[in-house]
């Protein structure tokens, strides 16, 4: 964090930290990091790999969410 302080443009420290956030599930902010990094850099096929990754990710905690609220409603 203490590079992009300096620089919040940096493509690498961006990709990193959008793959230790997913890393611990924390979606949202990987997907932040990662888009970033992206917009910076658009033919980075290793930001691309990762937000495949990401959307897998975030596919599957949909599944566990609907499948864990499925019946909050029911009577």
């Amino acid at each position: 964090s203490e590079i992009l302080k300096l620089d919040s443009n940096n493509i690498k420290t961006l990709y990193r930290k959008g793959h230790a956030y997913l890393q611990k599930n924390d979606t949202d902010k990987a997907k932040e990091c990662l888009l970033k990094a992206k917009k910076l850099d658009s033919n980075n096929k290793e930001i691309d790999k990762i937000l495949i990754e990401l959307n897998n990710q975030i596919k599957i905690n949909n599944l566990k969410d609907k499948e864990t609220f499925k019946d909050i409603f029911k009577k």
